[in-house]
């Protein structure tokens, strides 16, 4: 049963990522379009990982809290490294699809170029 306490947190949820893949799904129409030719490509993969989220969510809240308390410092070691990890040449900047066309971004060191910006300007 969903009391009161949990509907205030698990409403503002949904809404978040309700609305996060109404903007993957408005953003990514027209390059989709381009690479892949069915309009909604990125955004049928977000919805592949939203109900992973989902599913990971329901997985996280049926543990006992008290687990999270005693593994703290490890969760936030591991994700340190996972963070510093994205500083290595090469981790998180390669292209995760294999189209005809060129890769999207360019990699100008610490600024990335979108092509599809050159073009809306």
């Amino acid at each position: 049963m969903i009391d009161r306490n949990n509907i205030l947190i698990v409403l503002p949820y949904f809404s978040l990522l309700f609305i996060g893949l109404v903007m993957v799904a408005s953003s990514s129409i027209f390059i989709s379009e381009d690479i892949y030719g069915t309009p909604f490509h990125f955004a049928s993969r977000q919805i592949i990982f939203f109900i992973i989220g989902v599913f990971a969510t329901i997985i996280a809240l049926s543990m006992p809290s008290n687990l999270f308390l005693t593994l703290d410092w490890a969760i936030l070691i591991g994700s340190l490294l996972l963070l510093i990890a994205l500083f290595f040449p090469g981790v998180g900047t390669e292209p995760h699809c294999k189209s005809p066309q060129p890769r999207a971004h360019r990699d100008l060191g610490q600024w990335q170029q979108v092509s599809s910006d050159l073009r809306r300007r």
